[in-house]
Formats: structure tokens, C-alpha cells, sequence
């Protein structure tokens, strides 16, 4: 007599699952990288690692006469891995079914509207009450407005870069984030499977016709796959690959990281050099954080690299007005030649400690504001929940 009964609990408990999980359907699944309670330690890392590439790329860069493209290379390199990052933590956060799409954006614009409108703004003050401390930066109401609204445009000096320069890279974040909204219906599967084909014919177009229109140029470059690449990263995350992998593939993905991030540098020839340069890092920067998200579990907790990466998006955003500080001040205390040997230290260390006061007065006031969190240490365990089947549709229980 037991026995019907325990089948008939059982059936019940499916049941009962069933409807939660359809019910849940259009909400993510609560996971975090950096941010909530807990995160993936080696992304801070990346972070980190990301930010100092730029950070030491302006550093040298600010005070040449003229541009020096292999330090050009290393500020790029950090921005692709930036953008595979933010590819892996979107698709991570969400989880391998539906998500709330407007939920998700009202999380995006938190996360990354505030800060760069602060940051546009103070642009904006310095470029009318002070324009001689801008190198090429000029100020107008329309450039201003389209900058504010991530719409890429000419600007008044000829380029097509926001008021602040450094908010270029910010447009293609919120186009992803907008693509990646829109794949809400679907799995992570299809959803990740649908932008990486997109995004591809994209670039495809653009390598074909080679468009003139600002909108239409940005948002046909190679720098799309880099969001793709993590991408498809965070949907092997989501079925533990890592877990899985044999020990003898991290030395593979880290020669892969290697080369790739290399072959930025070397590759850059020719007519389409720029392009292969990049996709090289792609691959490059795609490998390394593969290469993190292998070795998490073993990965020692250093706080200064972990709080780096707490603070990546504020020292981004600060950091070159603290250079040009160093740069302006060097000027009148050496009216010869200013010493690079002295500059580039000097910008990296105002860059850094600037950054990092931004983010302790500004960033994380303005989060709690919103009720964002801030995450505590340890490894980002996925709550349970779906998980995606590579192979076939849907996911499973």
C-alpha cells in the first residue's frame, strides 16, 4: 500500500516543479559575477588585468605628440577582454531559459548609465569653462545629447568618439545589451547561437561594403565577436565544462591566450590587418578567460587585484582626467621637455588612485542608491536551476 503512495507523491513533486519552473520562466535564474552575494573571482581578476592595460596605454600614450600604435594595441587588448567578459557575465546572470528583458536592461542602465552621465557631464563643465585642457574634444549641444544617448555620431572635432572620448566603448556594451534583451523569448542556447550569427553577418556586411554611415561603420565592426566569443563562454559555464575539462587542456588554453594576444600585436598588416589583429585577440583574450574560469577553484583570494576588479569601471571612466592632471602640472613644472620616465609612472599612479576614489565617492554611493550590492568574496555558485543541453533544444530540469 506504500508504494502508490510514494509514486503518488512523487508525481505530485514533478508536478508541483513543473509549474514553479513555467512560472519562472520569464525571471533569471539569481546568479552573479560581480555582484550580489557571491562572485567568479577569476573574472574580477580579468578585470583588473583589463583595466590596467588601458589605464597603462593612456598613461604613455597621453603625453607622446604623436600616437604610438603598439601602445594603441595594448589599450585595445584590454577593451576586447572587457567585451568578452561582459559577453560571459550576460549570459551567466540570466540563466539558460527566459529572463525578464525589462528587468535585465533596468539593471544594465543602472549598473552603467549613472557613472557615465557623471563622468559626461564633468566632460561637459571642462570642455566649456576650460577647453584648452582637451587635446581634441569640443563641445556642443547635439554631440553632447547623442553622446549621453549611445547613439555613435560625428563629433565636432571630426572623429567618432562621445564628448568623452572613453565612452565609445560604451555604445557597443548597450548595443549588445539591447540585442541581447530583444532573445528574451528563447533559451540561452538559441539566444546565444542567434546573436553570434547576427552579429557575424554584421561584420560580414560591413568587411563587404564597408559602410560610410557612423551607425552602420560602428555596428559592423569586428569588436562584436568579441561579446559572441564570451558568450558562448558563459553557456559552457552553465553546463560546468570547466569542471569537466581535463587538466592537460589549461597549458593548451593558455599557449592559445598567448599567441593570440601576440598575434594583435604582430599581425596588423596589410589591407585587412586590422581585422585579423583583432580577431587574433579575440581568441587570445577569449582563451585567457577560459583559462580563469578553469583554475577557479584553485585560485588564490589576492584582495588588491579582486578590489581592481571591483573598481574597473570607475578607474576606466576617471582615469584620464588624472593623467591629463599629471600631464598639465608636468608642464609648468618643466617648461622643456617633460620626462616620459617620470610621466608614465606619475599618470598611472593618479590614474589608479583616482579611479579608485571615484569609485569609493561615487560608484558605490550611486549602487546603493539603486540597491545594487556589492559582492563578498568566494566562488560564484549557480543556484540550482536549469541547465542548457548543448546538444538539442530546451533545457532541463
Amino acid at each position: 500500500m506504500r508504494r502508490p503512495r510514494l509514486g503518488a507523491a512523487r508525481a505530485s513533486w514533478r508536478l508541483s516543479r513543473a509549474r514553479r519552473g513555467r512560472r519562472g520562466l520569464l525571471h533569471p535564474i539569481k546568479r552573479s559575477v560581480g555582484s550580489g552575494p557571491m562572485r567568479i573571482v577569476s573574472i574580477q581578476y580579468l578585470r583588473g588585468l583589463a583595466v590596467l592595460a588601458v589605464l597603462l596605454a593612456h598613461s604613455v600614450q597621453y603625453p607622446m605628440k604623436s600616437p604610438d600604435f603598439d601602445w594603441i594595441r595594448v589599450g585595445r587588448l584590454g577593451v576586447i577582454l572587457f567585451f568578452v567578459i561582459s559577453g560571459f557575465v550576460m549570459v551567466f546572470v540570466t540563466g539558460s531559459g527566459r529572463f525578464d528583458s525589462r528587468d535585465f536592461l533596468r539593471r544594465r542602465v543602472v549598473r552603467i548609465v549613472p557613472l557615465y552621465w557623471i563622468a559626461t557631464f564633468a566632460t561637459a563643465a571642462l570642455a566649456i569653462s576650460a577647453p584648452s585642457i582637451f587635446k581634441t574634444s569640443v563641445f556642443s549641444l547635439d554631440h553632447f545629447i547623442l553622446s549621453l544617448l549611445f547613439v555613435p555620431h560625428v563629433s565636432p572635432s571630426g572623429d567618432t568618439a562621445p564628448l568623452l572620448k572613453l565612452g565609445w566603448t560604451l555604445n557597443y556594451e548597450m548595443f549588445f545589451y539591447l540585442v541581447f534583451a530583444m532573445l528574451f523569448f528563447t533559451t540561452a542556447l538559441r539566444r546565444v547561437t542567434a546573436i553570434s550569427l547576427t552579429f557575424a553577418a554584421f561584420v560580414i556586411l560591413g568587411l563587404l561594403f564597408e559602410p560610410r554611415a557612423v551607425l552602420l561603420d560602428t555596428y559592423s565592426n569586428y569588436m562584436l565577436l568579441a561579446f559572441c566569443a564570451g558568450a558562448w563562454l558563459g553557456l559552457l559555464r552553465l553546463n560546468d565544462v570547466w569542471d569537466r575539462m581535463p587538466d592537460r587542456a589549461a597549458p593548451l588554453l593558455l599557449a592559445l591566450a598567448v599567441l593570440g594576444c601576440l598575434g594583435g600585436f604582430l599581425l596588423e598588416r596589410g589591407t585587412r590587418g586590422a581585422e585579423l589583429a583583432g580577431a587574433s585577440m579575440i581568441i587570445g583574450s577569449t582563451a585567457l578567460v577560459a583559462v580563469g574560469l578553469r583554475a577557479e577553484r584553485r585560485l588564490p583570494h589576492w584582495k588588491a587585484l579582486e578590489g581592481l576588479g571591483n573598481a574597473s569601471y570607475s578607474i576606466y571612466l576617471g582615469h584620464i582626467y588624472c593623467i591629463a592632471a599629471v600631464n598639465v602640472l608636468a608642464k609648468r613644472l618643466f617648461t622643456d621637455a617633460q620626462p616620459l620616465s617620470l610621466l608614465v609612472p606619475a599618470g598611472l599612479f593618479a590614474g589608479l588612485a583616482g579611479g579608485l576614489l571615484f569609485f569609493i565617492a561615487v560608484e558605490k554611493p550611486v549602487l546603493r542608491l539603486f540597491g545594487v550590492r556589492l559582492a563578498r568574496s568566494g566562488p560564484a555558485v549557480p543556484k540550482a536551476g536549469p541547465t542548457v543541453r548543448l546538444r538539442g533544444s530546451g533545457a532541463t530540469g
